[in-house]
């Protein structure tokens, strides 16, 4: 009997491990296909990347800066394909975004104007239709046949605020000679400068002399993104999409063709609570103001009087306004920032013009994608550029005996 047990098991022990060894080896083979095949696609994405012209790798569009916190990469031509309509933004060798170098010493007969802003001066737009381009262009129409050329130069990096703004004007603008410098300050600024001041360094005097981000690489790895209300903290499936954004360039590829089918819903749309209150304390949206959100817009408005007293030391002159969103065209957002802005100006000596007011009579009644982007009720769009070039344009004529003082009629 045991001889005959032994008879029995042997095979059936014999084919058990060989068809261990056997869903082994598929198991196997199936892997390695698949790492072959990912390895493939990724390959193929990246050369995809490379050889597509005015495309570069999302990841490094921000790199981190000691004095900036972040700063766009140099010399860089990158695709945007998250927006309704995807467009070119290019950077020169000083990181704002221009197709050229600025030098320092300004040419003879050049008026040179200076604007300083986030995303929206960066301008989400082509390079042909973003509002600073179109205002130079629009100056140089107006002042045909006078002996000075007004030159525009943009240094709009998205999620700046008033700390970099003051910073530029502390270390860089001084060595490019400005005549008059712009500065476009967003409904994100308050709650930005209230993110910032966790990595800002001061003098003796109490000014800012950075914004350190230390070691971080780039924001997205500190698991936040910056609203017009403050941070939001990310969600894991919304860290797993930036690493993956950051790492595969094949992801990359199918993010921008699914954002052109299907466009992202606007990050303003969720107002979700972080640990830090910022919501709570900078919302200068709020339709109502606590005591928090009106001591942090007095912090934001006194550091922009210090970049308005900065320069007109320097005897630059300074215009300052506001970047409307949509929401505050409805009646949904509060429209006290631009009063805020208003009376911090001209206690400093500065010029104030009024963009919501002067864009509130084609934009009151407007559908969202008149001026803004479909995803987005904070960025102009090609029309809304247009727009706001009009307008501050036309501001800038008013003021020619004023600004343009070496001209003549």
């Amino acid at each position: 009997m045991l001889k005959i047990k032994r008879k029995t098991k042997l095979p059936s022990a014999v084919a058990a491990r060989a068809s261990r060894k056997k869903g082994f080896r598929q198991f196997v083979f199936a892997a390695v296909t698949v790492a072959i095949s990912l390895c493939l696609v990724e390959v193929g994405g990246a050369l995809i990347e490379k050889l597509s012209p005015g495309v570069a790798p999302p990841a490094g569009i921000l790199v981190s800066d000691p004095v900036f916190h972040h700063r766009w990469q140099p010399n860089m031509q990158y695709q945007d394909g998250f927006r309704s309509v995807p467009y070119l933004l290019r950077t020169n060798g000083q990181r704002w975004v221009e197709d050229h170098d600025v030098p320092q010493q300004k040419p003879p007969g050049v008026y040179r104007i200076f604007f300083l802003g986030d995303s929206n001066t960066q301008g989400v737009v082509a390079p042909e239709h973003k509002m600073v381009k179109l205002v130079e262009k629009k100056l140089n129409e107006a002042l045909g046949g006078r002996r000075l050329r007004v030159e525009t130069i943009n240094t709009g990096t998205s999620s700046f605020s008033i700390f970099q703004y003051y910073l530029l004007v502390r270390y860089v603008l001084p060595d490019f000679s400005p005549d008059l410098v712009v500065i476009d300050v967003d409904m994100t600024d308050v709650p930005n400068d209230f993110f910032y001041r966790r990595f800002a360094k001061y003098d003796e005097r109490g000014d800012p002399i950075a914004v350190d981000s230390g070691n971080s690489p780039n924001r997205s790895k500190k698991g936040y993104r910056l609203t017009p209300f403050g941070t939001v903290e990310l969600s894991p499936m919304e860290n797993l999409r930036l690493r993956l954004h950051e790492w595969s360039a094949a992801f990359r590829i199918l993010e921008r063709a699914l954002a052109v089918l299907r466009p992202p819903a606007p990050a303003t749309a969720v107002r979700t609570h972080d640990n830090s209150g910022e919501e709570t304390h900078a919302d200068w949206l709020a339709t109502s103001w606590t005591p928090e959100i009106r001591a942090n817009v007095e912090f934001s408005m006194n550091l922009l009087g210090k970049a308005i007293d900065l320069l007109r030391a320097r005897r630059v002159r300074v215009i300052v306004t506001g970047v409307p969103h949509y929401p505050q065209f409805t009646g949904s957002w509060s429209v006290e920032p631009h009063t805020a802005l208003r009376q911090a100006t001209l206690a400093h000596g500065g010029i104030f013009f009024d963009t919501y007011e002067a864009l509130r009579p084609i934009m009151a009644n407007s559908l969202l994608t008149d001026y803004y982007w479909s995803n987005d009720d904070t960025h102009f769009n090609i029309a809304g550029n247009a727009a706001w070039a009009d307008a501050l344009a036309q501001f800038i004529l008013s003021q020619r005996e004023n600004l343009f003082r070496d001209l003549r009629n």
